[in-house]
């Protein structure tokens, strides 16, 4: 006999756990599109297209420890246009489309000796609107990961607020 109230839970407990997925019971989170990204300070850096954000600070790429979480904006303009400094003003960004990415270690130039797995850069790609900055297009908030570790290292988002804290949050769309 078909249960309709049943049929129901199940449909909306499917729905809930496709937007928060666990792996070894560690919580793996992408924001949902319409979910914004408040910038609450004006980040610049010199001669570089992208800003990054680590503890709460902004870094340049050299001063990155990428095995630790971290954050960067991806600037779509020219380094031309860009001259000598690039700044992103404090603004409100709409999340447009977010998803998660693997990239190997070895294209990094990054080594994990005496660790065994497969060493990848696990990010979170948010893809990010603006009327006022619409060169601003991307954030990734990533980390070096091992695919063998609980979890699989990938960021959840109390770790990327973190990650931004001071200097940047995430307000997820309901």
């Amino acid at each position: 006999m078909f249960n309709l109230r049943l049929a129901s839970a199940v449909v909306i407990y499917v729905y809930i756990l496709s937007g928060c997925a666990t792996t070894g019971g560690v919580p793996i989170f992408t924001p949902p599109a319409g979910s914004l990204l408040k910038l609450k300070q004006e980040v610049k850096v010199r001669g570089n297209k992208r800003i990054y954000i680590q503890g709460g600070q902004v870094l340049e790429r050299r001063d990155v420890t990428v095995i630790n979480p971290h954050c960067r904006f991806v600037i779509d303009r020219s380094a031309e246009e860009a001259g000598d400094a690039i700044s992103i003003k404090p603004d409100t960004f709409t999340i447009t489309e977010a998803y998660r990415q693997r990239d190997y270690a070895f294209a990094q130039e990054v080594q994990y000796a005496g660790r065994a797995g497969s060493a990848r850069l696990l990010s979170t790609v948010m893809k990010l609107s603006s009327a006022d900055q619409p060169e601003v297009t991307q954030l990734f908030c990533s980390r070096w990961g091992m695919l063998s570790e609980a979890g699989g290292g990938w960021l959840t988002i109390t770790e990327m607020r973190a990650t931004l804290k001071g200097v940047a949050e995430i307000e997820l769309a309901e």
